[in-house]
């Protein structure tokens, strides 16, 4: 859920520039466009092109999801290390045909972009992270985008200008 980004948000003071991001993977495929809805992992099941086979392995996929969600955490991915056992596709094999089905139906074509290429070559744990934070988490974003973070960190210095700097040291608290 992004905590630690949420936790800056709000010690910056940015609460309310934060607004949802409606999100909608789009897949063309022989039977035509399916969409899936960020944040709505019933899409899933709801899709009539795809088979109870499918179906079924997504309901264990999505248990496994559960079981393990606090490995899954954006930007802690050495918390992931238990299930960065196998490949993406091993894993999905794991669920039978319709855990193939699946993974060349819907994750592959759908989630090549977010991990930056094939999903062929990426693990079981940034499989999981990926559909966790895209299809069941959903997305946030801040109105006028990241860059007012620097700014608003920049707020919180003191600033002197026309000085000259002799010396910098550190302390922590």
């Amino acid at each position: 859920h992004f905590g630690r980004m949420k936790q800056l948000v709000r010690r910056l003071g940015l609460t309310p520039r934060v607004c949802s991001v409606n999100f909608t993977a789009g897949l063309q495929g022989a039977d035509g466009v399916r969409a899936y809805r960020g944040g709505r992992p019933d899409d899933l099941l709801l899709d009539s092109t795809l088979s109870g086979r499918a179906k079924l392995a997504f309901i264990r996929f999505g248990l496994d999801l559960l079981y393990h969600r606090r490995l899954l955490t954006h930007g802690r991915s050495e918390r992931s290390a238990p299930i960065d056992t196998e490949d993406a596709r091993s894993y999905m094999k794991g669920f039978g045909r319709g855990g193939e089905e699946l993974f060349t139906r819907v994750f592959e074509p759908g989630l090549n972009g977010p991990v930056g290429g094939s999903l062929a070559g990426v693990s079981r744990a940034i499989l999981m992270q990926t559909v966790w934070n895209l299809l069941v988490v959903g997305q946030w974003n801040l109105v006028d985008g990241v860059d007012c973070f620097p700014e608003a960190l920049a707020k919180q210095v003191p600033v002197a200008t026309d000085t000259r700097v002799e010396r910098v040291s550190f302390h922590t608290k």
